[in-house]
């Protein structure tokens, strides 16, 4: 699965961008960062959290929290931008899932989602390295290099 800025994602990173001139809209600091197995889900452009159905189950695995300042934005050679997160480590000690990708959620008002309020929301997806059977791993999982680049 290629990375994906979802719908809701790019919304919200328009937000970002009128918020950090404006000094204004109070967005979070930080998105929560989970797994799920793509090859399952497929998600689409327009899809939100909600969408995502193969999230570890075990009771040890949560979303971790990681802080915007931890990934600012870069650019690249080619003018692109991207976005890379620290490593993030997941406790899958009593998982047994099968995972191939990752996914951002952001809690803010979406007007494309028709919120009346802040809600969690999909901000981007991206393919782990290679498919993590969770059963296999002992403890933690450690996720490095995710992140987004864009045109």
């Amino acid at each position: 699965m290629p990375q994906q800025l979802h719908t809701t994602g790019e919304e919200f990173e328009r937000k970002r961008i009128e918020d950090y001139n404006a000094q204004s809209r109070g967005l979070p600091a930080s998105a929560d960062v989970g797994l799920y197995n793509d090859s399952t889900d497929q998600l689409a452009d327009a899809d939100d959290v909600g969408a995502i159905t193969t999230e570890p189950a075990g009771a040890a695995y949560s979303r971790v929290s990681v802080d915007f300042a931890s990934m600012a934005p870069e650019e690249t050679s080619d003018p692109n931008w991207q976005l890379t997160l620290p490593d993030v480590a997941f406790d899958v000690s009593d998982s047994d899932q099968t995972v191939d990708s990752y996914f951002l959620v952001v809690t803010f008002t979406s007007e494309t989602a028709g919120d009346s309020g802040d809600n969690p929301h999909l901000y981007y997806t991206g393919a782990l390295k290679r498919e993590e059977n969770l059963s296999d791993i002992a403890g933690e999982y450690v996720m490095r290099d995710g992140g987004l680049e864009e045109d």
